[in-house]
């Protein structure tokens, strides 16, 4: 499996870029890719994920982009 650092390095970018999209600031943005990549990493143990991580992590950062939003 891939590194945490390997892990981010791959995604970060984009993620950040496809939250940017939905909640217009970058610094949100980043925060909120930043807890989704927390939250995976604390729960790597229990994590079932059954499509690909990368459709996991975007639908991961969609729905806290989403619950930024409501805030």
């Amino acid at each position: 499996g891939l590194t945490f650092e390997e892990l981010f390095h791959t995604y970060y970018g984009s993620l950040c870029r496809f939250a940017f999209t939905l909640v217009n600031s970058t610094e949100a943005a980043e925060e909120i890719v930043s807890d989704v990549f927390l939250k995976v990493w604390r729960n790597k143990e229990n994590l079932v994920i059954k499509s690909s991580l990368q459709s996991y992590l975007f639908t991961s950062v969609r729905n806290q982009s989403i619950d930024y939003l409501r805030k």
